[in-house]
């Protein structure tokens, strides 16, 4: 299935990404404690970039961005 561009550039926030990978928020944050996941912060909070996660379950390398 396609996505179009405007939606995979989304960023998301940890509990939409907990959602997307059907796993905790605790594990999402353990993953980016790890820079074993793609995110950035904004301020004080966590974004993810929907389009990276993807790239990031796909197996191919994403680079890390230092939150």
């Amino acid at each position: 299935m396609k996505i179009p561009n405007e939606e995979r550039s989304t960023l998301m926030t940890t509990a939409e990404v907990a959602l997307y990978l059907r796993i905790s928020e605790a594990s999402v944050y353990r993953l980016v404690r790890m820079k074993d996941i793609p995110a950035s912060r904004v301020g004080r909070q966590l974004r993810f970039r929907r389009d990276m996660i993807d790239e990031w379950l796909s197996g191919e390398k994403v680079h890390n961005y230092r939150p």
